[in-house]
């Protein structure tokens, strides 16, 4: 009878612990997939629909000024004041939308290894890391503004090495892991204190929790202690896995606040997008330690598979 079936139990049960691995390794692809898609199509809404400070950068007196005087024969205030240049940078920000949603689009509509698919999201992650050094800009300059986003910038650089090169190594985790600390550490930063505290953390609490301001200042601060404290266990495998589930409560928590606590219909079309496209772009922030947890696990039953069990590399099916 068992020679009829054509598989003995013991290499039924072999079979099923190599697909474990390649189950995981499918997981991972596709949280990559939907969380860069969702990165990409949340930022070219704001893009689009609204406005990203890139003004900052274009109307920057001290960087520009001499550039504009030198090779042109307009005055900063002319440039300044230009309707053109206004118009111009309106185009822009427009293309961009439309560019980066061209991004999220095609994360979706190539399941297999495209390289030209591939080196597009390169180039949308070319395009975000541009937007953080604007509101890096825009804040004065504050180096957690800028590293706060680090998940962002590198969801789609970990999406790209994972499925088109086939990376699944060391520098892919430590990659991903930076992303998270980073991430974490800087909210933690301005939950703190360190940077001045953003009225909409508070508000925030207020709004979801509904307790009191000095009641959400004390919660923020233990969030932000908690942030910073799990940026550093995540580096440390005895307690990895309890940080690693943390940051993906707290990250889609924090990530769903933001339309719950203002989103309203009552208050137009408008706004409610506009706290539903914030929502998308933060994707990263829960999607980078769930991968994380995925791609460790695939790894703890990837060593109890027989070496001679063949493993597929995992494709957007």
């Amino acid at each position: 009878m068992i020679g009829e079936m054509g598989s003995t139990p013991s290499q039924m049960r072999d079979e099923g612990r190599a697909a474990a691995p390649n189950a995981s390794a499918r997981e991972a692809a596709s949280v990559m997939r939907w969380a860069t898609a969702s990165l990409f199509f949340g930022w070219g809404l704001i893009y689009y629909f609204w406005e990203v400070p890139i003004r900052s950068f274009f109307w920057n007196e001290q960087l520009l000024k001499p550039v504009i005087e030198t090779l042109s024969s307009v005055t900063w205030s002319e440039y300044v004041t230009s309707s053109e240049v206004n118009h111009a940078l309106d185009v822009l920000m427009d293309l961009t939308g439309v560019f980066l949603v061209i991004c999220a689009l095609a994360c979706l509509c190539f399941p297999r290894r495209f390289e030209a698919a591939g080196r597009l999201f390169l180039a949308g992650a070319g395009v975000l890391v541009v937007t953080m050094l604007t509101l890096w800009m825009d804040s004065g300059f504050q180096a957690a503004m800028f590293f706060e986003h680090a998940g962002q910038m590198l969801m789609p650089v970990i999406f790209y090495l994972y499925v088109f090169k086939g990376r699944d190594d060391e520098t892919l985790l430590m990659l991903t892991k930076v992303g998270v600390a980073l991430t974490f550490t800087c909210h933690g930063l301005y939950a703190l204190g360190v940077y001045p505290v953003p009225g909409a953390f508070i508000d925030m609490i207020i709004s979801t929790i509904g307790v009191g301001e000095s009641t959400a200042r004390v919660l923020l601060t233990l969030a932000g202690v908690a942030d910073v404290l799990l940026s550093l266990m995540i580096f440390v495998p005895a307690v990895r896995t309890p940080a690693l589930a943390y940051a993906v409560v707290w990250g889609l928590l924090t990530t769903l606040a933001r339309p719950l606590a203002n989103a309203d219909l009552g208050s137009g079309l408008e706004g409610f997008f506009y706290w539903i496209a914030q929502a998308l772009y933060r994707a990263p922030h829960f999607a980078l330690p769930l991968i994380l947890l995925i791609l460790y696990k695939s790894r703890v039953q990837e060593s109890e598979v027989a070496p001679s069990a063949p493993l597929e590399r995992a494709t957007l099916n």
